[in-house]
């Protein structure tokens, strides 16, 4: 099948470290929109809890609206503190001549810091659906920057032809209802995100964060609802192709993706449903092959320590 994407960076690349991260996330637009959100909080929050009300020694007595210039230096010391770790937040602006790192009270007092940091919104809770209710998004709090970012990373990069689709495990011991606990992989707490990237680069196409599983996953199975979902319009009919492991693949689900002109290649369940029924009893020697064909679709059987079962409509094997 012939490829037909035209791959490659679709923007001019900026010169400076700062542009280039505004291809990307905390452009002008982003910033000014977590002020205007984080403003709007605070206002939420004191009409609740009037400072009158606080203790005396409150620190939100202090509280003043701030501004995008502000949240600039804010997320300037967050990244910093990726580059400088210490054990808990106040030991950054610890005057202690061990621990002292003298850049991050130049910066912003902490006090101010932690004020933000409490404070700190990307979307108005009043419009927030609670769980059971139409509408209701796990992502709500985030879901706006999510998109924007999203959109962005998908205009500034068109990939090559092969990519690559799993899962990934990003940090997370915080109290959400869609963490996950894996025991077996090196981030046991964590938020999963199924991606696709392209295979030469590694460069993230697609992302969706997962929440749980939903009733419209339900007709075909979850995985193939999540292939689908990460397969969007833009990567579909240009003869793109796909490789992934036996977590997604079906013969189902490689028919329809070659339907969108998206073949592909993966390990496979040998009790997936499609699957040539006698593949799974035929005995191998090691190194032995056996390859069964439906159509343009292949189902490859190798022994090596154990049976490793291969789904295709990519490459074509001959025995």
């Amino acid at each position: 099948m012939p490829f037909t994407g035209k791959p490659g960076i679709q923007v001019q690349v900026p010169t400076s470290a700062l542009k280039f991260v505004q291809l990307f996330c905390l452009t002008d637009d982003d910033l000014q929109y977590i002020t205007a959100e984080t403003n709007r909080y605070a206002h939420q929050y004191f009409t609740e809890n009037p400072k009158d009300s606080l203790p005396t020694n409150s620190r939100l007595r202090d509280w003043k609206d701030t501004s995008k210039e502000e949240l600039k230096l804010f997320f300037a010391l967050v990244i910093s503190m990726g580059l400088v770790v210490k054990p808990k937040l106040e030991d950054y602006w610890s005057m202690d001549e061990v621990l002292e790192t003298p850049f991050f009270g130049t910066v912003m007092a902490r006090n101010r810091f932690e004020l933000i940091l409490k404070f700190l919104h990307a979307a108005d809770n009043t419009n927030c659906k609670k769980r059971g209710e139409d509408g209701y998004d796990p992502l709500f709090r985030i879901r706006e920057l999510h998109d924007r970012y999203l959109t962005r990373s998908q205009s500034v990069y068109v990939p090559e032809r092969d990519l690559s689709l799993d899962e990934a495990t990003m940090l997370w011991k915080g109290h959400v209802s869609y963490r996950v606990y894996n025991p077996k992989k090196p981030i046991k707490f964590g938020v999963k995100i199924y991606e696709v990237c392209e295979s030469v680069s590694g460069y993230i196409v697609n992302w969706q964060m997962y929440t749980g599983k939903t009733e419209a996953s339900q007709e075909h199975g979850h995985c193939y609802r999540i292939v689908f979902d990460l397969l969007s319009d833009r990567l579909r009919e240009l003869g793109y192709r796909l490789y992934m492991d036996r977590y997604y693949s079906s013969p189902k689900l490689f028919e329809d993706l070659y339907s969108h002109k998206i073949p592909a290649t993966g390990t496979v369940m040998p009790n997936r449903k499609g699957m040539p029924q006698q593949i799974k009893s035929t005995k191998l020697k090691r190194g032995d092959v056996v390859v069964y064909q439906k159509g343009n679709l292949q189902c490859m059987k190798w022994h090596d320590k154990r049976d490793i079962y291969v789904l295709t409509n990519t490459h074509h094997w001959t025995c």
